[in-house]
């Protein structure tokens, strides 16, 4: 899909899905990476950014994975992310913030409808990467 398509359908739906983003080699490396993180350097990892499901074991979220290592410091200032979404908003943008979400569908802790906007700063947005296979 062009970035000119991904730019008319956000202004119109208020959101796009974008298939094949990244290729199955980049998704494979990605789960590498979090899983030596998670098992064997878990340590990088500030306790303060890492939640786990009811079960106190399995990990749901991770923030600032940016802040973890060299791998995730370069896939968070990948020219793809920016590129959208200067294409959308039609202005440079600054990524900050690489976050790891692993929510299973239909289960996993509850978390009450809300806006994270009141997080963010006036003139930033927070955009959702959801890397998965069918």
């Amino acid at each position: 899909m062009s970035y000119e398509t991904v730019n008319e359908r956000f202004h119109r739906d208020g959101f796009t899905v974008l298939e094949n983003f990244m290729l199955e080699s980049e998704l494979l490396a990605v789960e590498a990476e979090l899983s030596t993180l998670t098992t064997r350097y878990r340590d990088r990892i500030d306790p303060e950014d890492l939640f786990y499901e009811d079960d106190g074991k399995t990990i749901r979220q991770i923030e600032w994975l940016n802040k973890c290592g060299e791998f995730f410091a370069r896939l968070s200032q990948h020219r793809r992310f920016s590129d959208l979404i200067e294409v959308i908003f039609g202005e440079p943008s600054e990524h900050d913030n690489l976050s790891y979400m692993a929510k299973p569908a239909r289960g996993g802790a509850a978390a009450p409808s809300h806006q994270d906007n009141a997080y963010l700063s006036p003139g930033s947005c927070s955009c959702l990467d959801i890397l998965d296979r069918p």
